[in-house]
């Protein structure tokens, strides 16, 4: 900087030079500057700061904002209060705020409304309070009522699937009982005819089988003496199920058939039986199972007890629709003699080689016969008083005759049996009590046969040819 000095000469006269200052002086004042400047920043940057800590704790603090903000603003007093205290008492609320924030209070309806009009410089008049209550009320009973009114759809809604629900169930149980239902009535309109005439309800999936099977050979060469191997048997009938059950596996069986076998000590002749006569019963579209029934102890044999026992374990096992009662010794000669459920009684034995393939007698009613479950039940199936060998067939033709059953016999030409001879086996003693039983036969019906059977199931085996079922009968002297 430059200054004027001003002194007088001696001639009077006033002598200005150019003089300049000082260098210390003008240091002096550069820095005396330089500390005003910054002591001016300083104090704007912590006038900012603090104001920028006081609008966030402020903005972020429930307990403040519940009373000193309005719509998200800062209100003016606070930010004084706050910017009068210092910055241990700003840590302070921002950490009281962080940890455990100070309870809000509750406030009516009336306060807010009252404070409110305290704001805005107008007065509070009970109608006003009056007013503001009707209308909190008013939307409690509004969120009330639709409240009500969901809880009563969904309520509408849970009974609605519950109905369905129970619907579904009753059908669900009422579907057997109609099928049962359907059944008796077919039963009660079939009377005693077979179902072969009336055949069963056909499953959807397959058809019926055909009447005529078209597997059938005709004429068959037995030869009862090659010897029979039973690993063979079940070898050469994969189709069958344990216990010796079959049903044809492309159609619906017309006739569903339990073959019944009184039997003691005669393994040879079953053996012989099962290799000719399961093809046989398959190749007729069957439905059948082999019960083999065989009496335990050393009592006399009783073949008409054990043909009951057998009949009555059968209906127990399955709904059977006919019983065909068979000899093991007898093998057919032609398949073309169907075993279906009969109309009438039927006798299938009825040309046998022993006896030059003719029916030596019209009342010969043994070997083999098949009768429907009703047509049994009729009779009262065998009587039980025949221990030993002889007189139970001719009781039971008695039997069928006293009934007003008509007995039916295939053509001789096509029911041709062979005989199993030559094997030995402990024969049957014959019965000497035979003819003065058959003189009272028709006083015993009701009193002597299959709802009188007395037996004790022993044993029940089931084999993959067949069901062997062990009885210990009741009812002799020495049993």
């Amino acid at each position: 900087m430059i200054r004027r000095n001003a002194k007088w000469k001696p001639n009077g006269t006033i002598d200005r030079k150019p003089v300049l200052w000082s260098m210390p002086s003008m240091g002096v004042g550069v820095f005396t500057i330089v500390v005003f400047s910054g002591l001016i920043l300083c104090s704007n940057i912590v006038y900012m700061h603090r104001r920028y800590t006081v609008s966030s704790t402020v903005a972020n603090h429930s307990y403040w904002k519940g009373l000193e903000t309005e719509r998200g603003r800062s209100h003016p007093t606070l930010l004084r209060k706050l910017w009068t205290q210092g910055g241990n008492d700003q840590e302070q609320v921002t950490n009281n705020s962080r940890s455990s924030p100070p309870k809000q209070e509750i406030r009516t309806s009336e306060e807010q409304l009252k404070e409110t009009n305290q704001k805005q410089g107008k007065h509070t008049d009970a109608s006003d309070v009056i007013q503001q209550n009707t209308k909190d009320s008013g939307l409690d009973q509004r969120q009330e009522t639709h409240q009500k009114e969901l809880k009563q759809t969904e309520q509408q809604a849970n009974r609605a699937t519950q109905e369905t629900h129970q619907k579904e169930l009753k059908q669900t149980e009422q579907q057997p009982n109609r099928a049962m239902q359907e059944q008796k009535q077919d039963k009660e309109k079939d009377g005693n005819k077979s179902t072969s005439a009336h055949p069963i309800k056909v499953v959807a999936s397959l058809p019926l089988c055909p009447a005529s099977p078209p597997k059938l050979i005709g004429k068959l060469f037995v030869n009862l003496t090659t010897k029979v191997n039973l690993d063979d048997v079940v070898k050469n009938n994969p189709g069958l199920m344990p216990g010796g059950l079959y049903r044809p596996p492309d159609c619906q069986p017309r006739d569903k058939v339990a073959v019944v076998i009184p039997f003691r000590d005669r393994e040879e002749h079953l053996r012989i039986f099962l290799h000719y006569m399961i093809p046989i019963f398959q190749r007729q579209l069957l439905q059948f199972k082999i019960y083999l029934i065989e009496q335990a102890g050393n009592c006399s044999f009783n073949r008409g007890m054990l043909i009951n026992v057998g009949v009555l374990e059968a209906a127990k096992d399955s709904d059977w629709q006919c019983f065909c009662l068979h000899d093991v010794d007898l093998i057919l000669e032609d398949d073309r003699n169907l075993y279906t459920c009969p109309e009438k009684p039927k006798h299938m034995s009825v040309a046998v080689d022993k006896f030059g393939y003719r029916l030596f007698s019209p009342s010969l009613f043994g070997g083999i016969t098949i009768f429907t479950r009703e047509q049994f039940w009729k009779i009262n199936g065998f009587s039980n008083s025949y221990w030993g060998w002889g007189g139970e067939d001719d009781d039971l033709y008695k039997r069928v005759r006293n009934a007003g059953m008509v007995i039916t016999r295939p053509d001789t030409k096509l029911a041709r049996y062979k005989m199993i001879r030559g094997i030995h086996h402990t024969a049957a003693k014959e019965n000497p009590h035979r003819f003065s039983l058959l003189a009272a036969a028709a006083k015993r019906i009701d009193t002597d046969g299959l709802r009188t059977t007395s037996y004790v199931v022993m044993s029940q085996q089931q084999h993959y040819l067949y069901t062997k079922i062990t009885v210990g009968l009741r009812g002799h002297v020495n049993c």
